[in-house]
């Protein structure tokens, strides 16, 4: 399936049947997770280690979806994420 994906410039970090992750410079990673024997998972943008995109959930693979993914390479590749805030953490 990552095959017909373009990591542009990031690296590749980890690629397998189950995890595919890239990172860029500037410590941006794309991290996507899938079950095993599956079409079934999840993915996520991080920064220095911390979760700064929603948790996107996806049930099959085809087209469409490996289109979505590649905008989201793209993105992060055109410095989308660069200025994008890690989540506050609260002192209760």
């Amino acid at each position: 399936m990552f095959e017909k994906l373009n990591p542009r410039s990031a690296e590749i970090i980890k690629q397998s049947s189950t995890v595919y992750n890239l990172k860029w410079k500037g410590n941006i990673e794309f991290l996507l997770c899938s079950h095993e024997n599956s079409c079934s998972g999840w993915y996520y943008i991080l920064k220095n280690n911390e979760q700064i995109s929603p948790t996107y959930h996806y049930s099959e693979i085809n087209d469409i979806f490996l289109k979505n993914l590649q905008r989201i390479i793209d993105d992060i590749e055109n410095g989308k994420y660069n200025k994008k805030k890690l989540p506050v953490k609260r002192l209760d």
